[in-house]
């Protein structure tokens, strides 16, 4: 496989990880990366000028397919002091217990 992929994404967080892995099995593909909306993203893939999207939340398009291709953690941050702060780990439903909310 040789040439560009153009592709679109809502948040670059994730794409170091990403192009490293596929550049290790493809080193000849270069990528053409763009940041952009959902709404944006949609326009440019329905309009063929990018060959896909990278995207939180999903695309929920008729013409469309989405596919889970990573699972991206998630963090609570708190500030230093807090009573969460020193936890090795935390559940959404406890951090939210804790300030008095239920979910």
């Amino acid at each position: 496989m040789e040439g560009t992929l153009k592709l679109a994404m809502t948040t670059a967080s994730t794409l170091p990880g990403i192009l490293k892995a596929f550049r290790e099995k493809r080193p000849s593909v270069q990528f053409h990366a763009q940041m952009a909306n959902l709404t944006e993203m949609i326009a440019l893939l329905r309009r063929g000028e990018v060959d896909f999207c990278i995207t939180s939340p999903p695309v929920e398009e008729e013409d469309i397919h989405c596919q889970v291709v990573f699972l991206d953690p998630f963090v609570l941050a708190v500030p230093k002091g807090h009573r969460l702060a020193d936890r090795g780990s935390v559940s959404l439903g406890g951090s939210l217990e804790t300030n008095g909310l239920s979910a």
